[in-house]
């Protein structure tokens, strides 16, 4: 329960906001698991391509242009990763504070920003120690935090006392405190002295799940005021637009002649004049950028005047106070819920559309799958190509081989040089292999070096060279001479009968007779034998048994050769690839998948 008077009015907010703090908690961890799974596959796809490029190091065409590719994936990766780290960088603030609605004090120096902040901590402009301590004893701390220096900071870093404000750069770091459901971001002024300072402020705006810009009443709405304004514009960011110190000092005397001053408002004419100035150029710029529905209001507002006034509902009213937490009211109990619901959601969504879409066409999912799948195709195509020009140079070699072994054997058909002809076969296979495997090879790669010696070995031909007579099978048929023995031996006996039984024709008749007959009785007894006749040698059998030995050989060492390319570059720069494209596909999925979901 804290003090019921100075904070009095600032209760109801403080209640809401508690309420606030239970409800986003479980919808900040659950964006927190999504984000941490999707940024872990994109740092695991940059991991598998630093292993890649670390083992591609060939010079060959082949190499280079798989070295490129793989670059060239690596620089969109490497957007991919920093545009990580921006995106952490511009939620960090949500992140640590995601169970709570996050405001950000943006603005000019000396607008009056950390006096705002310690306002809605304290009920105070400055937070005495006293005035903590009473507080504290009632159970009411607000949590005061240093996020982030610019280098040219001087201010003390203890901010446990509320914001302090140094004189020479007023507010130099982004500082804020946290209450349960709140987190309050003070930043740097957007025009600090600082360069620092400037870039963090302009860094930590898209934190923001709302943003107040202040501006001095002594010169609300100037135009760089505006400038800063219409980037906020562009955002689409959820703005409220507050005319600060919109009060006057006024000095008097007491009783006893001192000097007394005290703050009074500013006429109501004059804040309503302001206020409608700066609404009118805010409506102005929204027409000019086309921005037709944006969640704004402006509003007027003395700190000093009500804490002065220990925050008398009176002063609070007259203040602007009372409109003031209104509004953060309004905010938490009509929007703030579903707005803190949305932000870290749609966040990611957008992160993630600009992934499957790049803010470049260059840094897009779908630019970097299209050098995957080019260079997948074409090792597919040399795969083939590999192929097909093997199987044609087996056949010329087979034929040209074949060519040159008749050859040889003829040579060795006189000398009967067994080892000559050897030696001959084996240097005639190892020059057609050395002159004729190693361009077609080349066609894929120049880095496999192929040892035509160690592939062909020793063809071993010592056993099937031997030059042996060939002997032909011949049946000699006899029964052409029996059967002009028979006919002999028939004319004779026949003849001789006939010529004493009839005389002289009686002879004549009985020798043909019997000389047909005889014909008859030789065929009858036909016999044959067989012999071999050497008719030559197997020279021709020769050379077609070591052609198909050497043929063997050339198939063998082209086929060898062929699966080494494939075993040793291209499968693995398949297998790489393939991984990428599985890994890159993950992404898109995931990201595709979350971009479209309904929030």
């Amino acid at each position: 329960m804290v003090a019921p008077d100075i904070l009095q009015g600032h209760l109801p907010l403080y209640d809401k906001l508690k309420t606030l703090h239970d409800e986003l908690a479980d919808i900040e961890h659950s964006a927190k698991n999504n984000e941490s799974h999707f940024f872990s596959l994109i740092r695991t796809l940059e991991q598998l391509l630093i292993t890649q490029q670390e083992k591609e190091q060939g010079s060959e065409p082949l190499h280079q242009f798989f070295a490129q590719t793989l670059s060239q994936i690596s620089q969109v990766v490497a957007c991919w990763i920093a545009d990580i780290d921006n995106y952490e960088l511009n939620t960090s603030f949500r992140k640590h504070y995601g169970d709570s609605l996050l405001v950000y004090v943006y603005g000019k120096v000396k607008a009056g920003k950390s006096s705002l902040g310690n306002f809605i901590a304290y009920g105070q402009e400055k937070a005495l120690p006293e005035w903590r301590e009473q507080l504290k004893s009632q159970g009411h701390e607000p949590t005061f935090f240093v996020a982030e220096k610019g280098e040219s900071s001087v201010e003390d870093t203890t901010h446990r006392n509320g914001f302090y404000v140094d004189s020479a750069e007023a507010t130099s770091c982004i500082q804020g405190f946290t209450l349960p459901g709140l987190t309050w971001i003070d930043s740097p002024g957007i025009h600090s002295v600082t360069p620092e300072n400037q870039a963090l402020a302009q860094k930590y705006v898209d934190s923001a799940d709302l943003i107040i810009y202040p501006m001095n009443s002594a010169q609300p709405g100037r135009r760089t005021d505006m400038q800063e304004i219409r980037e906020l514009v562009r955002r689409r960011k959820r703005l409220l637009l507050l005319i600060t110190r919109c009060d006057e000092q006024e000095a008097d005397e007491d009783e006893e002649g001192n000097i007394v001053t005290s703050y009074q408002m500013k006429s109501a004419r004059n804040r309503h004049l302001q206020s409608d100035y700066v609404s009118k150029e805010f409506s102005s710029l929204c027409d000019e950028l086309g921005v037709k529905e944006i969640d704004f209001e402006v509003l007027t507002l003395s700190v000093r005047f009500s804490a002065s006034a220990g925050n008398h509902p009176e002063a609070f009213l007259e203040s602007g106070a009372q409109e003031f937490i209104a509004k953060l009211l309004k905010t938490v109990d009509s929007e703030g819920v579903t707005l803190k619901k949305n932000v870290p959601h749609k966040a990611l969504q957008a992160f993630y559309r600009q992934l499957l879409a790049g803010q470049e066409e260059s840094t897009s999912i779908n630019t970097l799958l299209t050098p995957l799948n080019q260079l997948a195709e074409r090792i597919v195509t040399l795969q083939a190509r590999l192929e097909k020009r093997c199987e044609e140079l087996k056949t010329k070699l087979a034929n040209d081989i074949a060519i040159q072994i008749v050859g040889f054997v003829e040579e060795y058909a006189r000398h009967q040089q067994s080892a000559k002809l050897e030696k001959a076969i084996a240097v005639a296979v190892r020059i057609q292999l050395e002159t004729q495997l190693p361009p077609v090879i080349n066609e894929v790669t120049e880095t496999l070096s192929i040892d035509i010696n160690q592939m062909t070995g020793t063809l071993n031909l010592k056993n099937h060279i031997r030059l042996e007579p060939v002997y032909q099978k011949i049946e000699i048929d006899t029964s052409g001479r029996n059967a002009a023995i028979g006919g002999s031996l028939g004319a004779a006996l026949f003849g001789g009968a006939a010529f004493m039984l009839t005389g002289g024709l009686g002879g004549s008749i009985g020798g043909v007779a019997g000389q047909t007959i005889g014909s008859y009785i030789g065929k009858k007894i036909k016999t044959s034998r067989q012999t071999e006749v050497e008719v030559g040698d197997n020279r021709l059998a020769l050379a077609e048994r070591l052609t198909t030995l050497a043929t063997e050989t050339v198939d063998t060492t082209i086929t060898r050769s062929a699966s080494d390319v494939n075993r040793v570059l291209l499968e693995p720069m398949k297998e790489t690839i393939n991984e990428l494209l599985m890994q890159v596909e993950t992404i898109r999925c995931w990201a595709a998948e979350y971009a479209q979901k309904e929030l």
